[in-house]
């Protein structure tokens, strides 16, 4: 079966559901009066678009308008849970929010920890309790290296960052988050998010990549959540860093003027 005989199939079925509402609508005298009042009062109810602030902007998570995250923040992706955390990693990862620090010394970190991208890609078999545990090792392990090397000095790494949830954030507005995961599907073509486009390599079977596909659409939405100043990506998560911030601008959205963001 091809795509448009489904998409036919579904048009041809759901006509046939909702034909004997629209006879309802047409033929009864009393239901037909109160479609007509609805269409005038929704008429009536729309406002019309006076400037560029009332220009309809596509849906999105904003963790900066929920006060969630600072503004203009630099965004760094942990790596995604493992089952042979080191402490190595979390030294990598450090040192990505200490470059940021030394870069701009006001500028606020924003560590996300992909609780659900790991879900979605089976990693440590799904496992909430698992993913968690590690979750909470890294964030250990990581103040504590801070305070090994910064404690001293006074010039504390964790203290300007914050560190945020996925799923806690995505649960701000469940809504607008998974619209702009869909949007990013309908942005990128199939073939750029399967292929070395958008870094999960030529040939990858459908059945391979979904859940590789679904958590690098979110990914997506995430930064457009977080709305940073810059992004420092983890290989792990991301294979190709550019194509990926090109991709994220030139999503920030339609009827959205796009901010220029920086990979390091």
């Amino acid at each position: 079966i091809t795509p448009e005989h489904l998409k036919r199939a579904l048009i041809d079925a759901l006509n046939e559901l909702l034909q004997p509402v629209r006879d309802h609508f047409t033929n009864d005298d009393t239901a037909r009066g109160l479609l007509e009042e609805i269409r005038e009062f929704k008429r009536n109810a729309a406002p019309a678009a006076s400037n560029e602030d009332d220009a309809p902007k596509a849906p999105r998570l904003d963790l900066v308008g929920a006060g969630v995250v600072p503004a203009g923040s630099h965004l760094v992706f942990a790596p995604l849970p493992n089952s042979n955390p080191t402490l190595q990693s979390a030294a990598d990862l450090l040192a990505k929010l200490e470059a940021v620090a030394r870069d701009d010394d006001d500028a606020p970190g924003v560590l996300v920890l992909l609780d659900w991208t790991a879900r979605v890609n089976g990693v440590l078999d799904a496992d909430t309790k698992l993913i968690a545990a590690y979750h909470s090792v890294l964030l250990s392990s990581l103040r504590a290296l801070d305070e090994h090397f910064h404690g001293e000095d006074g010039k504390s790494v964790m203290k300007n960052v914050t560190v945020i949830t996925q799923s806690e954030a995505i649960l701000k507005d469940p809504s607008n988050y998974w619209i702009s995961v869909i949007n990013a599907g309908r942005h990128f073509t199939l073939d750029a998010v399967m292929g070395i486009g958008l870094g999960l390599g030529e040939g990858m079977k459908d059945s391979e990549g979904v859940g590789k596909v679904i958590g690098r659409l979110m990914m997506v939405a995430d930064v457009l959540a977080v709305n940073p100043k810059s992004i420092a990506l983890d290989a792990t998560t991301v294979d190709n860093e550019e194509e990926v911030v090109d991709g994220v601008a030139s999503m920030k959205l339609d009827g959205e003027e796009a901010e220029s963001v920086e990979a390091h």
